[in-house]
């Protein structure tokens, strides 16, 4: 049951998981390690903000529900002081950049090893594909697919987890920010999800746009093709340039539908950080304005709503990238799957003309 429920709301995943294996469970493993490594460090600017201003010492009970990083100090035998906070903030920052840059090379292995995997499998199985569906399939789809498409699949790869790596940062960032001031917290996640309805169109615009790209490399892949094969009879018959200029509109229209996809993506990029920022500054009016909060455990909860906020949008960006490489994706999935039934197909069929033979 998990398996199918994956496969028909996760399909992404299920194709990335059959190639990898538990190696997708450990990139998740590690960007929860990262995250939760941030946040601890960010929580050291709290006690460092009450020794600030308050030189008699640190109030755990000013800390919320965050106070265990005051319990961390003092269980460790260090005096609750100025110079023992900068110094777990510094393990704390050095140990998340250490899990940071091996969470990045172990991400790349994985991804050299899927496209090497992805390439082997359908090399694999083109060799054993029958001759009859060979000759009378679209040529220039199965040479797109077997080299363009491999690039594009392996970036789908890199965006896909790395909005899954924003994703569980938010997550974490956003428990951080509930144990301190949960008005606070409900307030910024209203305006977070709102955000987030203003890119359902351009997701759908981009996927679109991405599937529409697919189909228009391989009809340039199968017309360069014909091309080659064909130039000497199209020399002979003065057919070039009526040839050339079909080649011509195929590659107008590849560059038409990557200006669109590109246009989006600055799109996105550029409404970033205004967007963030009004959020931001609507949820502090409220609640100095309306709710009477203090404005000092509101900046405490703003250092981690602040990053929670720059990583969702940052996954509203990588989730666009991802769907801008996704017909590729769903190509490369659906031509494995074809490639799989021909073979089945040609088994079959074998195994009944022997058995005839009998």
């Amino acid at each position: 049951m998990i398996k199918r429920f994956i496969k028909k709301y996760f399909e992404s995943f299920a194709f990335f998981y059959f190639y990898l294996g538990y190696k997708v469970v450990i990139i998740f493993v590690l960007d929860i390690l990262v995250g939760v490594l941030d946040g601890l460090g960010l929580t050291m600017f709290l006690p460092l903000l009450q020794l600030v201003s308050n030189s008699s010492g640190v109030d755990p009970d000013g800390l919320g529900r965050i106070s265990f990083v005051v319990e961390l100090i003092s269980n460790s035998g260090l005096p609750l002081i100025l110079g023992s906070v900068l110094w777990f903030m510094v393990v704390f920052f050095f140990g998340k950049a250490l899990a940071q840059y091996y969470a990045g090379i172990y991400r790349m292995e994985v991804r050299v090893d899927f496209v090497k995997k992805l390439r082997i499998a359908n090399v694999r199985r083109l060799s054993t594909l029958g001759y009859k569906y060979f000759v009378t399939s679209d040529v220039g789809r199965i040479q797109n697919t077997l080299t363009g498409e491999v690039d594009r699949v392996a970036s789908s790869f890199q965006n896909y987890f790395k909005t899954i790596e924003a994703g569980v940062l938010v997550v974490i960032y956003m428990v951080f920010a509930f144990s301190i001031d949960p008005e606070f917290a409900v307030l910024v996640t209203i305006g977070g999800v709102l955000t987030n309805f203003l890119y359902k169109h351009l997701y759908r615009s981009t996927r679109g746009f991405s599937l529409t790209l697919t189909g228009e490399n391989n009809v340039f892949q199968s017309l360069i093709i014909q091309n080659v094969s064909n130039y000497k009879y199209l020399k002979a018959t003065g057919s070039l340039n009526k040839y050339n200029t079909k080649l011509n509109n195929s590659i107008l229209k590849i560059q038409e539908t990557n200006t669109r996809i590109g246009r989006l993506e600055s799109f996105l990029n550029a409404g970033r950080e205004p967007i963030l920022i009004l959020v931001v500054v609507a949820v502090i009016l409220i609640q100095t304005s309306r709710l009477g909060s203090e404005l000092g455990l509101i900046l405490m909860s703003l250092l981690f709503f602040y990053r929670a906020l720059t990583y969702l949008m940052l996954m509203q960006t990588n989730w666009n990238k991802f769907l801008a490489v996704s017909g590729s994706l769903e190509n490369m999935r659906i031509f494995g799957e074809e490639l799989k039934y021909r073979i089945l197909i040609g088994n079959v069929l074998k195994i009944a003309l022997l058995n005839n033979k009998r």
